[in-house]
């Protein structure tokens, strides 16, 4: 996938010739220099990280890490996985 990521990458740029292998590391790694430059010169914005979202469980339910979705946009497999331990719950007092 990386490989994909970066041939994409450099055939983004004009100046790169197309379908050429490059051997040599330091060239490598100087074309994808020029790549990141040539996409970060050509974005209409940047992309700031999001805010940080913590989800809390009783210590009673077990296999819950706070996941919200366990597929493509579904939650019922992380709760079919999921259960209430009932000894821990009553010794808590609950």
């Amino acid at each position: 996938m990386r490989a994909y990521i970066i041939r994409r990458l450099l055939l983004m740029i004009p100046t790169v010739p197309r379908y050429r292998v490059v051997p040599d590391m330091d060239e490598k790694f100087a074309l994808l220099k020029q790549a990141n430059v040539y996409v970060i010169e050509q974005l209409p914005y940047i992309i700031l990280p999001g805010p940080s979202i913590f989800r809390y469980a009783w210590p009673w339910v077990m296999n819950y890490e706070g996941e919200v979705m366990s597929g493509y946009m579904t939650s019922v497999g992380m709760y079919s996985i999921s259960w209430i331990d009932q000894v821990m719950k009553a010794d808590m007092g609950f």
